[in-house]
């Protein structure tokens, strides 16, 4: 009787494994066709990307990068949520599943303000823009479909947008570090003075990433991150010192798009490690819960995850800032 309950246990899984696949590979078929028609509108542009110009890069290890912290300050900015399914990003087959939570909480869309005294005022990511406070936004009709089948809809306030929040302060960024190109991170640089840099992993902009992200990249100065430039750090492969005197890192964390970048502020007040979408949940983070294999490379996706959990376990004085979730207090 075990071995008949056994067997009928797995023949239900290897189904549920079947019925998953074919809906991803629809889902991405239905996707691959609408970025076929929005690029053939668009004539198939290219974007005009320059390498982004990097200081000196010098070998070091965290140990030196930690016992000389700079002068610098992180903070959030909230500029929107997002309502809808969080397993959309995770893993449904992972043992860890259940230490999510409350599934259809709302996620948070951030970008984070990077103050340096001699530099000036950085931006990662840029959030939702000021369109959607009023408009229903800025998104293409392609992700709009991939989002209502998803069943997620991002809401913003008025004066929520990095634009409206900076300008209150009366700061201007130098440059935008994104951790990728999908929409909810590139939509609010269209509220943004067009002359501000973006910056992003050399390759991200593939064919279906430019038919996600539509023009939010439009009309500015757009430089790419070389990270063959760079040195091993581990438990990465490569970082980056971005201004040279080991204030910003970017590390490269591929898997949830093509060229993820997740970054490190060596803070006065202590390094801050922002995951970007290489880790969505504190949950995720904790527990370790893979991303979904809907992902551009899950098995990339659980390596970067892998990497920043290890960095975190040994340097537990990081505080870690995750893609979709509000920073916990230390």
């Amino acid at each position: 009787m075990d071995s008949d309950e056994g067997a009928t246990g797995a023949i239900a899984r290897r189904t549920e494994r079947r019925r998953r696949l074919l809906g991803y590979a629809a889902l991405g078929a239905t996707l691959v066709l609408g970025a076929v028609l929005i690029l053939v509108a668009a004539g198939f542009r290219s974007l005009d990307v320059t390498a982004y110009p990097l200081p000196e890069q010098r070998p070091t290890t965290w140990e030196e990068i930690f016992a000389r912290p700079r002068p610098v300050t992180v903070e959030v900015l909230l500029t929107g949520t997002v309502d809808g399914d969080r397993l959309v990003v995770l893993d449904k087959g992972d043992p860890n599943i259940e230490e999510l939570g409350d599934r259809h909480a709302p996620s948070t869309v951030s970008a984070y303000w990077v103050h340096h005294p001699t530099e000036g005022d950085y931006l990662i990511d840029a959030g939702l823009a000021r369109a959607f406070a009023r408009e229903g936004g800025n998104y293409t009709g392609l992700l709009r479909l991939m989002l209502a089948l998803f069943g997620a809809e991002s809401r913003s306030t008025d004066g929520a947008d990095v634009t409206s929040q900076l300008r209150s302060r009366g700061i201007s960024p130098r440059a935008v570090f994104l951790t990728h190109l999908h929409g909810d991170h590139t939509s609010g640089l269209v509220d943004l003075p067009a002359l501000v840099p973006a910056v992003f992993g050399r390759g991200e902009d593939t064919f279906m990433q430019k038919a996600m992200f539509g023009d939010h990249l439009d009309g500015r100065p757009l430089y790419a991150l070389d990270f063959d430039k760079g040195h091993a750090l581990p438990p990465f492969k490569r970082v980056l010192d971005l201004l040279g005197d080991g204030s910003i890192w970017a590390i490269s964390t591929p898997g949830h798009s093509p060229n993820h970048v997740s970054y490190l502020v060596n803070a006065q007040s202590g390094p801050v490690l922002i995951t970007g979408d290489a880790c969505a949940y504190h949950a995720q983070f904790e527990h370790r819960i893979r991303p979904t294999p809907g992902v551009d490379d899950q098995e990339a996706a659980i390596r970067s995850l892998a990497g920043l959990r290890e960095l975190y376990d040994r340097f537990p004085q990081l505080q870690v800032i995750v893609g979709h979730e509000p920073p916990r207090r230390r």
